[in-house]
């Protein structure tokens, strides 16, 4: 059997996969910037001194410049007290709150609208942060204290250009046929065993994987995704930097990467074929026979 044109196109393929997955990994920066940007509003409006770094500016600087100018903080917080001010009705620190929630809200449909529309929606968060991180300096002033916050703000900006860079990438990598065998087609069967078939080769369907190992218990290991099967446990989970398929207690497929890209692990056991992986959408999937029994949305 030739596998040269099947290995040149899952090549191809992988690579365009690979850029396609880096882009959606700078996608959930978004959701952390929308979480710690409403925790720190509601930390403001509570009173309370708490602030997390890597969150937005502007709708803090907003809602704290409302609140101020309103006379809602402490009296202490005035030189004289409230008695030296002429402060400003209510309906204007609604405003600003109300501005600081559309910003907030205009980061969560950049995550949601760049999944399928591509990477304009990261340009648009992207142009919107460099104007917070402007806001920021401008507002607060520079010092030493605002150094870990400004490199949060540098960080997620580089984020959003590394997504925007290999968007683009992916979008002039040319398309290629995905071969038989592969999670792309549907094909859940090896390559080799779909190559066989069309040769007119016997497909053996009574084929078990080989146990690669039995787990270790006292390994540390991040459950990625799990599930149960007709009294079978499944587990996509990853050790350090390898990632395993095990099933009831035994590790049959694994990979081993430092950061992780598309990919999918596989073993038939039981008569049935398992497949576990992450795809280009971000979400850790379990198969059975091609039909997904367990799926979980990968943030980081």
């Amino acid at each position: 059997m030739n596998f040269n044109n099947s290995n040149e196109n899952s090549k191809k393929v992988d690579k365009k996969k690979l850029y396609f997955a880096k882009y959606q990994i700078s996608r959930p920066q978004l959701l952390l910037i929308v979480a710690f940007t409403v925790v720190n509003l509601v930390m403001l409006l509570i009173k309370s001194d708490t602030y997390f770094l890597f969150s937005a500016s502007i709708p803090y600087v907003l809602v704290s410049l409302g609140m101020t100018l309103c006379g809602m903080l402490p009296e202490e917080y005035y030189d004289g007290g409230y008695a030296a001010y002429d402060f400003y009705g209510k309906s204007f620190f609604y405003l600003m709150l109300a501005v600081a929630v559309v910003t907030i809200a205009v980061y969560l449909v950049c995550f949601f609208m760049s999944k399928k529309h591509g990477a304009g929606w990261l340009i648009v968060s992207l142009v919107l942060f460099v104007a917070d991180t402007v806001t920021m300096v401008a507002f607060y002033g520079f010092d030493r204290s605002m150094i870990l916050d400004l490199l949060f703000h540098l960080g997620f900006i580089a984020y959003m250009i590394y997504g925007i860079v290999y968007y683009f990438k992916w979008k002039k990598e040319p398309d290629a046929a995905a071969p038989q065998g592969s999670v792309l087609n549907g094909d859940f069967r090896s390559v080799s065993d779909a190559d066989a078939e069309e040769n007119g080769e016997e497909y053996d369907a009574d084929y078990t994987s080989p146990v690669l190992r039995v787990v270790d218990p006292d390994v540390k290991a991040r459950i990625l995704c799990k599930a149960d099967f007709e009294g079978h446990t499944v587990e996509y989970r990853r050790v350090k930097r390898t990632n395993e398929l095990v099933i009831d207690g035994h590790v049959y497929d694994e990979v081993e990467m430092l950061m992780e890209t598309p990919h999918t692990l596989s073993a038939r056991v039981f008569g049935h074929t398992f497949t576990a992986g992450i795809g280009i959408d971000s979400h850790s999937e379990i198969s059975v026979d091609g039909d997904v029994i367990a799926r979980k949305l990968r943030l980081i």
